[in-house]
């Protein structure tokens, strides 16, 4: 009997780490796709009014803050005329604590990037 209960408390102790670091792994897996849902959004902004304001881009990086990004810069046109390659790069660093084999939590920086080109279909004049 003693032993059916030290083999079950190492199964629950091992289903709950099974499970912490499982949620752990995911996290920074939903932050990226948020990332590239903004990096997304900015890019299809891009092409259609042909350039990123200084709006848009306070605007991006007040976006990427809540998320918890930090470092963040963004390398993109103003203005952009109608047919032409316009680029959109966006850099930000991320701060996440990961549990270890050993039980230790460990602090990484993981640098997200969006780098993605369009064509401007803008008709304002631009």
């Amino acid at each position: 009997m003693p032993s059916e209960l030290i083999l079950l408390g190492l199964i629950i102790v091992f289903v709950l780490l099974f499970f912490v670091t499982g949620v752990e792994n995911t996290i920074p897996v939903f932050i990226r796709t948020e990332f590239d849902n903004v990096g997304s959004y900015y890019l299809s902004t891009l092409q259609s009014n042909g350039g990123i304001t200084t709006t848009d881009k306070n605007n991006i990086i007040a976006k990427l803050i809540d998320l918890g990004f930090t470092n963040i810069q963004i390398t993109a046109p103003e203005n952009v005329q109608w047919g032409e390659e316009a680029r959109i790069i966006i850099k930000a660093d991320f701060k996440v604590t990961q549990t270890n084999v050993d039980l230790n939590k460990e602090t990484k920086t993981i640098t997200a990037t969006f780098d993605e080109k369009t064509i401007v279909m803008t008709l304002d004049g631009r």
